[in-house]
């Protein structure tokens, strides 16, 4: 029975052209997508329309599955045949509450626009980089360059509209926490792990990173501030701008 299931899923995944197994893969590992990121990272020569047709038959193929969100944007999650064939849970197909929506585009935002280009890792993939199973250490995204498993390692933290003094002392714990663990201290010490926070305005990110100059840090820790607005086109009622 179970040989036969195996079979069926992988069957379905061989319908997959090469663009629409990259397009599934990235629903997988970031839980959300939009027509403007497909259409960024992996289909950058055709216009917002072909996009949305490409997209419109992945939803009715049910490989997608789209809700709206901001003046009747859509976002896209796994649909019901990836759920099916790839054994996510369940949950996935279901909307996004606002804060995890916020998280979620604020991440897709940063691994779209990004140069160079960023790959969100699975779980799989972090322990095979660190070695550890704790779920400590799963607790934020962490992203390489796509070909260079042994470089630069990011975590991102997104800034759901904390005081700047709040969203530093969480970049605190998240090193802290890791840095008993050797495989994240090499990285530290050759420089090649950078801890980045998406936040909402330019104003917050000033104001980050005059914090994270102001504070001490384990030598060869790199940091990187970047704005995306979407957090506060969703979260504008929270402080966003620390005041």
């Amino acid at each position: 029975m179970n040989s036969g299931k195996q079979i069926s899923k992988r069957r379905e995944r061989a319908d997959l052209g090469s663009r629409d197994r990259r397009i599934i893969d990235e629903v997988i590992r970031v839980r959300v997508l939009t027509n403007e990121a497909v259409r960024e990272l992996h289909l950058p020569t055709a216009s917002l329309n072909a996009t949305t047709k490409v997209t419109a038959r992945l939803a009715k193929q049910g490989w997608l599955f789209s809700y709206e969100f901001l003046d009747r944007r859509q976002y896209f999650v796994a649909g019901p045949k990836t759920i099916r064939s790839f054994g996510l849970p369940a949950s996935r197909v279901r909307p996004l509450g606002p804060q995890a929506l916020a998280t979620q585009l604020a991440l897709l935002d940063f691994v779209s626009l990004s140069s160079p280009r960023l790959r969100v890792l699975t779980e799989r993939e972090i322990e095979l980089i660190v070695v550890s199973q704790a779920e400590l250490h799963r607790g934020i995204p962490h992203a390489i360059e796509p070909g260079q498993v042994s470089d630069i390692l990011r975590l991102i933290r997104v800034d759901l509209g904390g005081s700047p003094a709040h969203v530093v002392s969480k970049l605190n714990a998240d090193i802290r926490s890791r840095f008993g663990n050797s495989q994240y201290a090499s990285l530290v010490a050759a420089k090649k792990l950078v801890l980045v926070t998406l936040t909402a305005t330019e104003t917050k990110k000033s104001l980050i990173e005059e914090l994270i100059r102001k504070r001490s840090w384990p030598t060869g820790l790199r940091f990187t501030v970047f704005v995306t607005p979407v957090l506060c086109q969703l979260l504008g009622g929270l402080k966003l701008n620390g005041r």
